[in-house]
C-alpha cells in the first residue's frame, strides 16, 4: 500500500497526517502553537512526524503541504500571514535539508480543492471550488481540470472579496469590508460584540450575551434569540452568501465545495439561508453547493493528493526547493 504524508498548517491548528493512495487517513495527529512558536516550529513538527511514520510503516512516497496565506512559493514559506500566532514560517529549506524529499506546497484551501477533485469529483467534475470558513476564509479552484496556483501562490484569496462597503468591518489584514474581516470565526465574536452595542439589551439579560466563541451564538440563533437572528442572518450568512456567489460568477464551477469548522458545524443554517438566497447574486449558472466529504480531514487528505497526483505548477516549485536547497 502506497503512503503518503499530509500536512495541513491552520492558523490554529497544525494538522498531520499519513494518507493512503484512496484518500483514506491512517494515522493523524493534531497540534496546536505552542507558546514559544518561531518560524521553524511547523517545519520542526512535520520533519518529527515524517521520521515517526517512515519508521512506523516504512517507505513514503511523498510530502504536501497546505498551508495558509499569503505563501511566497518562490521561496517556499508563509510570509505575513494575519491570523496566526506567527506570522512568518520557513516552510521548504528547513523540510528539504533534513528529509532530502521533495516539498509539494500550496495554499490550505488549494489543496482540499485538489484532494476533493482527485479523490471524490474527477470522474464528473472539471470545474470546481473549495471554499473554507474558518479561522480565516480561503478557497481554491479547479478550472477545466487545471489547479490555479498565480505568480506567487496566491490566486485564490477569496477571503479579501469586498462584500461590504460601510467602512465597520476591518479584516486582519487591514482591508476594509472583506468577507474575512466579517464571517471567519477570528472575527465573530468581535463583530458580534460590536453589533450588539447597538442594542437596548435589559440588564438582566446582559449575562446572555457575554461571548466568547463563535459557536455560542449559533446556539442563540438556535434558540430564536432575537439578537443572534438579526446577526448571523443580516451579517454573517449575508456576507457568505455574496462571497460564494462572486466566486461563482468568477470561476464557473459546476460545484462549490464548503468545507471549515464555522460552516459545516452549522451547515444547516448555511445550506438553507444560501440556497434561498444565492440567485440573487448570480449572473452565471449555479452551482452545486455541498459540504466537504472529508470533514476535519479535507486539508490532510488534499495535501497528500499533492504527492498522490502533483500538478504541474506545484512540481515545478518542489523542483525548484530541490535545487536551491539541497
Amino acid at each position: 500500500m502506497e503512503l503518503y504524508v499530509g500536512v495541513d498548517v491552520g492558523a490554529t491548528y497544525i494538522r498531520i497526517g499519513v494518507v493512503d493512495g484512496k484518500g483514506e487517513v491512517i494515522y493523524r495527529v493534531k497540534h496546536t502553537y505552542p507558546l514559544n512558536a518561531n518560524e521553524y516550529t511547523v517545519s520542526s513538527l512535520i520533519i518529527s512526524f515524517y521520521k515517526e511514520v517512515t519508521n512506523k510503516y516504512g517507505k513514503i512516497q511523498g510530502l504536501g503541504i497546505g498551508a495558509i496565506g499569503p505563501l511566497d512559493l518562490g521561496s517556499g514559506n508563509i510570509v505575513n500571514t494575519p491570523n496566526a500566532p506567527v506570522k512568518n514560517h520557513i516552510l521548504a529549506k528547513p523540510i528539504v535539508n533534513s528529509l532530502k524529499i521533495p516539498v509539494y506546497l500550496v495554499n490550505d484551501a488549494v489543496a482540499s480543492a485538489w484532494g476533493e477533485y482527485i479523490f471524490f469529483y474527477r470522474k464528473n467534475i472539471e470545474n470546481l471550488v473549495y471554499i473554507t470558513i474558518s479561522s480565516g476564509i480561503g478557497g481554491g479552484a479547479i478550472v477545466d481540470s487545471n489547479l490555479l496556483i498565480g505568480k506567487d501562490g496566491n490566486a485564490h484569496e477569496i477571503g479579501h472579496i469586498v462584500v461590504d462597503y460601510t467602512g465597520q468591518y476591518r479584516c486582519g489584514c487591514g482591508g476594509l469590508g472583506h468577507w474575512e474581516g466579517i464571517a471567519s470565526g477570528s472575527r465573530i465574536v468581535s463583530n458580534f460584540n460590536r453589533f450588539i452595542h447597538g442594542k437596548k439589551v435589559p440588564k438582566q439579560m446582559a449575562d446572555r450575551y457575554k461571548i466568547k466563541m463563535p459557536e455560542e451564538i449559533f446556539k442563540l440563533y438556535r434558540e430564536n434569540d432575537p439578537i443572534a437572528l438579526e446577526f448571523i442572518d443580516n451579517v454573517i450568512l449575508r456576507s457568505c452568501t455574496a462571497g460564494i456567489a462572486s466566486v461563482a460568477n468568477v470561476y464557473d464551477p459546476e460545484i462549490i465545495v464548503v468545507g471549515g469548522s464555522v460552516a459545516t458545524s452549522n451547515w444547516d443554517i448555511f445550506k438553507k439561508y444560501i440556497d434561498d438566497n444565492i440567485d440573487k447574486y448570480l449572473i452565471v449558472g449555479r452551482p452545486k453547493i455541498e459540504k466537504t466529504h472529508f470533514g476535519d480531514n479535507v486539508g490532510v487528505v488534499g495535501a497528500a493528493a499533492l504527492a498522490v497526483e502533483t500538478p504541474v505548477k506545484v512540481k515545478k516549485y518542489s523542483e525548484l526547493y530541490m535545487r536551491r536547497y539541497l
